[in-house]
């Protein structure tokens, strides 16, 4: 073997110098060999098509293939360990490291902090627990406040965030802020007390302030979004409605506004000078509100939102509705809404609304109103965990207060399962377009179908819900005879549906999964209760008109995945 010169001088030197300084020599020359050995290696690298790539290309890789997992952990940094051209490209990208993980009981947190140099820092800690070492790295980062561009502070158990907030002075790039923690955190100067005038996104639940003055509001802010349980402050003060339109007014760029708990309390008694005029929030689309509805009816009244397209109202657990006050709440808000109201609404949904005067349920209303878009969703209304008699109270209202003749999906989440067949008919039966019915419950599915068959049974032509052509059964238990039962009362429909109708589709959970729908359908979805011998007998008897399909991921049930009117 042809041997280096440097190899053979070292082999020519046996027995002519000492033992151990002939060792020496020998272990040098292993030592260069190797770091030779490395150089050709990272030679050999840098010829690969992908190390041809400019480092900010290769960076940019990096960052895509980050994004996905850095949420859930820290594989991504094995990038740094695929050879030394990686790991030089990856040390030097300051802003692979500037989104700071507290993973490994944030071990690596303060690392990545050195890392990235001076890069914008995104910054979010969700930790209960909160050591020593990780606190020790929230404190360097809050001396670097003036490279916080995104900041979440959430769950934190019972540690105080009032010593590590008010580290926190100013923040001139910050745009994210997100803080929830528990209810004896405080937001009070110096933090923020120099300002955040680039902030665009606010989220704070569960802490208090002792003025509303302190919160960081600013011309730049998209999304708003607080919440506090027992109001703002310790005292349990709202902020006046004053400050509230002062600083909504001062947001002129708001999309997204929550407020939970926040409406003044006594805000219907507050008086406002004669000369004020309803404070104009232009860009704002989405709004949602959880508070008294008389706080929430005066609110509106003074706001102009031309732009907005979704409307979330919740009423707080605490107050005891009746029928008037909820009348007198839809009523207004058709009044305050008129212009995004004229198309009928797109979605529309109630739960725990109780018929007894004198119980703490809540009662929760979604109104979206129509996009302007070309294409148009189906008209939606879902009552979730209500009892009959509520129902049929809350349908009375609806009708009164909205135009619900052009209803399409009426989703049923059943709480009382004695929705009864006059029930039915006075609630719904009416509703001229109900197409798609969606039920959790199979004694509901009895009473449904004798409420399809009570006026063929007394030899009249059907009048209600002419137009139902299909029946999503989810989660619940069905045997034959009703689902027989079911198919002979939709068949009575068939000879009275519009035209046009079979290529409707739902918008619920199952999305996507139905294909273009058959004239007449019975659509199961994670049901159980039928033998493979039942659903024979089953589809030997039901009207050749009506289909069957079943969507199931219950192998022991007697159900098969995407089963149509045959068993597979």
């Amino acid at each position: 073997m042809l041997w280096s010169f440097a190899t053979q001088k070292i082999f020519g030197e046996n027995g002519k110098v000492p033992v151990q300084e002939h060792r020496d020599l020998v272990q040098n020359r292993v030592s260069e060999l190797e770091s030779e050995i490395r150089a050709l290696k990272n030679f050999h690298n840098t010829l690969s098509p992908i190390n041809q790539l400019p480092a900010e290309i290769l960076s940019s890789i990096f960052l895509q293939v980050s994004s996905v997992t850095r949420e859930d952990s820290l594989l991504w940094i094995q990038l740094s360990h695929v050879c030394q051209h990686w790991r030089d490209v990856a040390l030097d990208c300051a802003a692979l490291w500037s989104d700071v993980s507290f993973f490994n009981h944030g071990l690596f947190a303060a690392t990545m902090l050195s890392r990235s140099k001076n890069a914008p820092l995104t910054v979010k800690f969700d930790e209960i627990e909160v050591q020593n070492r990780q606190l020790a790295v929230l404190l360097k980062i809050a001396d670097q406040r003036h490279r916080l561009r995104s900041l979440t502070l959430q769950k934190f158990g019972d540690f105080p965030l009032r010593p590590l907030l008010s580290e926190i002075t100013a923040a001139p790039i910050l745009e994210e802020l997100r803080l929830c923690g528990n209810a004896d955190n405080c937001l009070v100067p110096p933090f923020l007390e120099g300002g955040a005038p680039s902030l665009k996104h606010l989220q704070i639940s569960g802490c208090h302030l002792k003025k509303w003055a302190h919160l960081p509001l600013g011309a730049e802010m998209r999304t708003l979004d607080l919440e506090f349980q027992t109001g703002i402050t310790k005292s349990g003060k709202t902020p006046s409605r004053q400050d509230l339109f002062d600083s909504l007014q001062a947001m002129p760029l708001l999309r997204k506004l929550r407020l939970a708990g926040v409406l003044p309390g006594g805000i219907h008694h507050e008086p406002l000078p004669a000369t004020f005029q309803p404070i104009p929030c232009p860009n704002l689309q989405t709004l949602e509100i959880v508070s008294g509805p008389r706080q929430m009816i005066d609110f509106f009244q003074k706001l102009r939102l031309p732009s907005l397209k979704e409307i979330c109202i919740s009423f707080s657990n605490r107050i005891v509705y009746k029928a008037e006050l909820l009348e007198e709440f839809l009523g207004s808000l058709r009044e305050l809404w008129s212009d995004v109201v004229e198309g009928g609404f797109r979605t529309l949904r109630l739960c725990h609304l109780s018929h007894d005067e004198g119980s703490n349920r809540s009662l929760w209303f979604e109104f979206n109103p129509p996009t302007g878009s070309s294409r148009k969703e189906p008209y939606t209304l879902i009552l979730a965990n209500m009892t009959h008699p509520n129902i049929v109270q809350a349908m009375s209202i609806i009708k009164r207060c909205w135009d619900a003749s052009k209803l399409r999906v009426l989703d049923l989440l059943m709480r009382d399962k004695t929705l009864r067949e006059v029930d039915w008919i006075s609630a719904f039966g009416d509703l001229p377009e109900i197409r798609y019915i969606m039920l959790d419950d199979a004694i509901a599915v009895d009473h449904l179908s004798d409420a399809l068959l009570n006026q063929v049974d007394s030899g009249t032509e059907p009048s209600s819900f002419i137009a139902l052509h299909t029946v999503i059964l989810e989660e619940c238990f069905v045997e034959q005879g009703p689902l027989r039962r079911l198919a002979e009362g939709l068949k009575t429909r068939s000879t009275r549906r519009p035209h046009g109708l079979a290529s409707m589709r739902v918008t619920r959970s199952m999305q996507g999964r139905l294909g273009p729908l058959n004239p007449l359908r019975i659509h199961g979805i994670d049901c159980w209760g039928i033998n493979k011998e039942e659903f024979g007998t089953l589809m030997n008897n039901i009207p050749p008109e009506v289909e069957i399909v079943w969507d199931s991921g219950r192998t022991g049930s007697g159900f098969v995945e995407g089963c149509v009117t045959t068993w597979t």
